[in-house]
């Protein structure tokens, strides 16, 4: 029997990642691409009329759940129990991310995603709107706020 040299055992790890390498590329070249079209608006590739709803299970057994092991009282619950009328009574005029970011948001939603004659439901506007004013001819802007003031 002999003893393998340094050289040899590169030589072969050299040639096991080749092929691995190889196999590899090519198995994903040969996979087909899930996206039908890409929306000519953002850009964004599209999923193909079915592939969501095909990829939701149908059934669910309870060892696919995580969270069967927990009781109703824990899982998800919340640390305040009152109720939400109390919490959005008083108006938040406040940012939950900072101005760069609002920034970023409103020059996307305002430079790419919106178009003149768009309608436009804003269902997360609150105090701020991400759309710039006047830049566009919206046909109609509808924000929800977490109350009458925001």
């Amino acid at each position: 029997i002999t003893t393998p040299t340094t050289n040899n055992l590169q030589q072969r790890r050299q040639f096991l990642s080749s092929i691995s390498t190889s196999i590899i590329v090519q198995s994903l070249a040969t996979q087909p691409a899930n996206a039908a079209i890409r929306d000519p608006k953002t850009g964004i590739l599209l999923p193909s009329v079915g592939e969501i709803e095909s990829s939701i299970p149908q059934t669910w057994d309870e060892d696919d759940n995580p969270f069967a092991s927990l009781s109703e009282s824990v899982s998800f619950s919340r640390l305040d129990a009152s109720d939400d009328k109390i919490f959005y009574a008083e108006p938040r005029f406040v940012e939950h991310v900072d101005q760069q970011a609002v920034d970023s948001i409103t020059s996307y939603v305002s430079d790419r995603l919106l178009q003149n004659g768009d309608s436009v439901l804003d269902l997360c506007s609150s105090w701020t709107s991400h759309i710039t004013p006047g830049k566009l001819e919206l046909k109609r802007v509808a924000g929800l706020g977490m109350n009458a003031k925001e």
